[in-house]
């Protein structure tokens, strides 16, 4: 038996590990499969990144103060980025002659690795090889942002807090309405507060992530799930963002499907897999494209175009390679992805 602290990580854990591997199937199955359905990828896409940064803000504190607060987001947020970036940029030049071989292309440049295409503006003719760390360039910022809130308020007014998110939240969403992009995601990081803040709340003055009245988790869980399948819709791109949905579709959709996602790890509790990848979650994110970029064209091949047979096949291989990332960094590189303190 678990104690019940050790229970609470689990789920947590478990949750986390649910976000990422949505990200990686997102990312694997890039519209050709399950998200090729319109319903099926709107209903997915209006929570798959609120879920990351709600689950972000349920341990926001300040106890040990701002600036212990402040050295904690650069170990588990800067710092492995500036890792990251630094293999994207290795992955990037031996990718492309690996690519040639393989696949016989003539040019082996196919993508711009360079600082300003990842965080100032994209490149038209060669995207950018892990578009997945922009989030911790946005988290980092909106833990930031979060930490200001705080200080105005003197930490005593944690709604105060969330109205404040939702303010800047707003200013965000409007950005993206009149076409107007931010550097280093600013502007993304500005839309993702309220998700942030809500998250805080629910630890902070719900009893929700601790009670275990099962019919009561189920029944909030199955509310949340029809509220979001009713008022999801439209594309939504935060690392771009861009909305093709109204504000409360945005923030009503990614709140209610992120709790939802959030009770359905808590009445699960533990999955030996998926909590060991969602511990680890931020070597998943930084490792998995570069699999997806080297695996995608030999499994094309061999399959003969099979989609289904690709896309199994990927997702497995994919998520296998991650695992294999996560023993071998953890044990040789802990401080450069948030294992270990460097500072």
């Amino acid at each position: 038996m678990r104690n019940e602290t050790k229970q609470h990580l689990d789920f947590i854990d478990l949750a986390k590990g649910i976000c990422i591997l949505f990200v990686v199937s997102y990312h694997v199955d890039q519209g050709e499969l399950l998200y090729r359905n319109e319903s099926v990828n709107t209903f997915f896409m209006s929570f798959r990144i609120p879920f990351y940064f709600m689950l972000s803000g349920l341990f926001v504190s300040f106890t040990h103060g701002y600036k212990n607060f402040l050295i904690k987001k650069v170990n588990r947020l800067v710092v492995p980025c500036v890792f990251f970036f630094s293999l994207t940029a290795l992955y990037a030049l031996l990718f492309s002659e690996v690519r040639k071989q393989l696949i016989d292309e003539a040019n082996g440049e196919i993508f711009d690795s360079s600082l300003y295409n990842l965080l100032i503006s994209e490149n038209e003719k060669f995207d950018y090889p892990n578009i997945p760390i922009w989030f911790l360039v946005s988290l980092f910022t909106t833990y930031m942002i979060f930490l200001c809130f705080d200080r105005l308020t003197k930490g005593r007014n944690n709604y105060i807090v969330l109205a404040l998110s939702i303010a800047i939240g707003t200013v965000g969403y409007l950005l993206s309405a009149y076409n107007v992009q931010v550097p280093c995601y600013i502007d993304s990081s500005m839309t993702c507060m309220p998700f942030v803040a809500v998250g805080n709340i629910l630890r902070k003055k719900t009893n929700l992530l601790y009670t275990t009245d099962r019919k009561l988790i189920i029944g909030i869980a199955v509310a949340c799930i029809l509220i979001t399948a009713c008022v999801c819709g439209g594309d939504v791109t935060f690392y771009r963002n861009e909305y093709n949905t109204t504000i409360f579709s945005l923030y009503f959709a990614g709140c209610f499907g992120s709790i939802a996602m959030l009770l359905i790890a808590k009445l699960i509790g533990y999955c030996p897999i998926v909590n060991y990848i969602g511990r680890y979650s931020i070597i998943v994110l930084g490792m998995h494209s570069f699999f997806i970029g080297l695996l995608t064209p030999v499994l094309t091949r061999l399959t003969h175009g099979d989609i289904l047979m690709t896309k199994s096949a990927l997702l497995i291989l994919v998520v296998g390679g991650c695992i294999g990332c996560i023993y071998v960094m953890r044990r040789w590189v802990p401080w450069f992805v948030a294992q270990k303190d460097l500072i």
